[in-house]
């Protein structure tokens, strides 16, 4: 089979893993799967590192991303020194294994397979980051916006979601935290959280990861101010800093990257 064959494949696969990923999603919504929405699931495991409703309006901006990288990759298959020099096929092909993986979550989720739900979002990630990694440094304007952009929101928001869906599989089990207060192991993950904004900040130069960290701690502060009703001062203060921290480190990395390119 000819290098462009398979192209044409790849091609296909991903428009329609692309089309399967939104359908499941709709359907997740509007039947719903199983009798109940994502949001009643997550209802069943309380706990305080959720973050408020309002936050998950990033899967629109996650899906439309997304749709702007399977058409503009879908164009560049035809072009053979761009498919090598950005590593297409690959990046290709690991995009359909994570509409896959973003499908069977739903499915696992709504039918209360929590522990099954944990490692497909575990494999999700897994995907993502070598989505990440594959995607070359030097890259144009428009190939950052395409190419880079989406899976950086969707990378920082399923970190987000693993760890929402671990805590959620803890609660699911009764696990006691070692005795440990459960605010205690909010304030660690949500610190867990910042560091991994600030090492993408500066070791990869993304700002975008960094502030989708950002957007759920703002989800988790809302949350806190809402529905806890300020019961749990050390979370809102936790989740305050890590807000300023990565804003602040944020703005002081763009405008180094601005200063140096005078």
């Amino acid at each position: 089979m000819s290098k462009n064959s398979k192209n044409y494949i790849l091609q296909a696969a991903m428009i329609l893993a692309y089309i399967m990923m939104i359908v499941v999603n709709l359907l997740a919504s509007l039947l719903p799967l199983n009798g109940v929405t994502t949001q009643e699931v997550a209802e069943r495991y309380p706990n305080l590192f959720v973050p408020a409703g309002i936050t998950f309006a990033i899967w629109g901006v996650i899906y439309t991303l997304l749709l702007l990288f399977v058409i503009y990759t879908v164009c560049k298959l035809n072009q053979p020194k761009e498919v090598e020099k950005l590593g297409l096929v690959k990046i290709g092909w690991l995009f359909v294994g994570t509409c896959f993986a973003n499908s069977a979550w739903l499915f696992a989720w709504h039918y209360d397979y929590i522990f099954i739900s944990v490692l497909v979002m575990i494999l999700l990630l897994i995907l993502l980051i070598k989505i990440y990694s594959s995607i070359p440094s030097d890259l144009t304007r428009s190939q950052y916006i395409f190419l880079k952009l989406p899976f950086s929101v969707y990378l920082g928001w399923i970190t987000v979601a693993t760890v929402a869906n671990i805590t959620a599989f803890l609660v699911s089990i009764g696990w006691n935290g070692f005795g440990l207060p459960e605010v205690f192991w909010t304030v660690i993950m949500m610190m867990v959280a910042l560091g991994l904004a600030l090492v993408f900040i500066w070791k990869y130069h993304d700002p975008v990861y960094a502030l989708v960290i950002a957007w759920a701690l703002l989800g988790i502060l809302i949350n806190h101010r809402t529905v806890y009703e300020g019961q749990y001062a050390v979370v809102q203060i936790a989740a305050y800093f890590g807000i300023g921290i990565i804003l602040a480190n944020s703005i002081y990395m763009l405008w180094l990257e601005a200063k140096n390119d005078k």
